[in-house]
């Protein structure tokens, strides 16, 4: 053991650079989690750097579990005198890295536990567990200091609430309307249902962006997100039988499947298992090659928060074989540094469902260029058969300024390099109702690095 009195640290700070931090009487040590010890140094006894053969850790599996407990196993290692354990949602659990996990553990549990556990029993209602519910147990093992060390884990499910009598949610018979960017479905409760939501994504997208967003919102499990994001509906006072209810989602995306995901509760407002409905919409265009066409418009000075500056305006305008396309607006000194890379960027799927990523008919638009400033306008197009057709590229350089008050340069954006704003800045207020939210997306029209 390697022992470094107080006394010492200050003479290996002594003439350094360190000497004018030591002067300040603070010592903070900064953890691998983000987080912060600070120390006052005239209360520091002494430190000492000990080493450890092994980091401690107590292993933990699931033993079984009924309606009012969960019973687990838990066996330290050799290097492990007592270890802390909590229970966390696994939306929850998941965002947080073994080192994030072990101080949060650490912190909020004051309970040591120093003996290993063959029927270790948690009641439920100890962590508010809900039913059907996904959750996860992490023990971090503590050494002979007291040291968070090894972090373990064990995933287990509630199981499902007993509930009462058979809420049910049923498609009204001839009730869906099915277009290229809206579809709306029909739907009828049964006594049993206190009240029920419907959320619709793009097919697979809600399952995998659940792990996303929950831990945001304080969604527990995806019922807790179906009837948080989706259209909410629950009798009105003093109705006692349900009435057909229409739901109507817009704004889609055509030639594309949707889940629907229909989530009832009954009078105690336990989740019944949730169902799903499968719609594609209409598709949009043709098997053909698809285009956009460019044209150019005014050229003038317009209002940009307050001040004028001169602005191009283009309309882009697919053609009959496009389902859906993209644009952008470049400096020509922007677009030749690359080309490909600024094609490639229009003419892509988004990494995510993202709003205002593709436009569907025709737009016109206006950017914020200099005047005598040599641009290039491109738009690439997917045709039904989700085919990108070729990118359209329309290079031209705006009019010299006409009015006495000329607009003052545009200086580009010392982060982004962009120099071309586009008019429209395309966002969308998250969650909507009814459909799982998107992210927003940067305005089309900026300039790439």
């Amino acid at each position: 053991m390697k022992k470094v009195y107080i006394t010492l640290l200050s003479a290996l700070f002594a003439g350094s650079a360190f000497a004018q931090t030591l002067s300040n009487d603070r010592m903070v040590i900064f953890d691998a989690a983000g987080n912060t010890y600070p120390f006052a140094v005239d209360r520091i006894q002494q430190i000492t750097f000990p080493t450890v053969d092994g980091e401690a850790s107590a292993a933990i599996t699931v033993k079984g579990i009924d309606r009012d407990s969960v019973t687990f196993v838990v066996t330290r290692n050799d290097f492990c005198m007592n270890f802390k354990l909590d229970i966390l949602p696994t939306t929850t659990a998941d965002m947080l890295s073994d080192a994030a996990a072990a101080a949060y553990v650490d912190k909020n549990n004051k309970t040591v536990y120093s003996m290993d556990f063959t029927n270790g029993k948690v009641e439920l209602a100890s962590f508010g567990a809900t039913p059907l519910t996904d959750y996860t147990a992490i023990t971090v093992g503590l050494d002979q200091y007291g040291t968070p060390c090894g972090v373990c884990r064990a995933n287990f499910q509630t199981l499902p609430a007993v509930l009462v009598g058979d809420p049910k949610v049923e498609t009204v018979a001839d009730s869906t309307v099915i277009g290229q960017r809206e579809f709306s479905i029909g739907t009828l409760a049964n006594a049993d249902v206190k009240g029920y939501a419907l959320l619709a994504g793009e097919k697979g997208s809600i399952q995998k962006q659940y792990k996303q967003f929950a831990p945001m919102f304080g969604y527990k499990n995806f019922g807790e997100m179906v009837k948080g994001w989706g259209f909410s509906h629950t009798l009105e006072e003093g109705q006692t039988t349900w009435k057909p209810v229409k739901d109507t989602w817009t704004s889609m995306d055509p030639g594309t499947e949707y889940e629907v995901f229909v989530q009832a509760w009954d009078a105690n407002d336990n989740f019944a298992p949730c169902d799903t409905i499968t719609i594609t919409t209409q598709t949009k265009g043709g098997q053909g090659a698809a285009s956009v066409d460019i044209a150019l418009g005014d050229y003038r000075l317009t209002d940009w928060e307050g001040e004028q500056k001169y602005s191009q305006f283009i309309t882009f305008t697919p053609n009959d074989q496009s389902s859906v396309y993209r644009f952008s607006v470049y400096t020509a000194e922007q677009y030749d540094a690359d080309p490909e890379g600024a094609n490639s960027y229009v003419a892509q799927d988004p990494p995510m469902p993202m709003s205002h990523w593709f436009f569907y008919e025709p737009i016109t638009t206006d950017f914020q260029i200099d005047p005598n400033t040599e641009a290039v306008a491109v738009a690439a197009a997917k045709n039904a058969n989700g085919e990108w057709g070729t990118v359209c590229v329309k290079r031209f350089t705006t009019p010299s300024a006409t009015a006495p008050a000329a607009a003052p340069a545009m200086k580009a954006n010392a982060k982004t390099g962009f120099v071309a704003r586009q008019r429209h800045n395309f966002t969308v207020t998250m969650p909507q109702a009814g459909r799982l939210p998107k992210f927003g997306k940067v305005s089309t029209g900026v300039i790439m690095k």
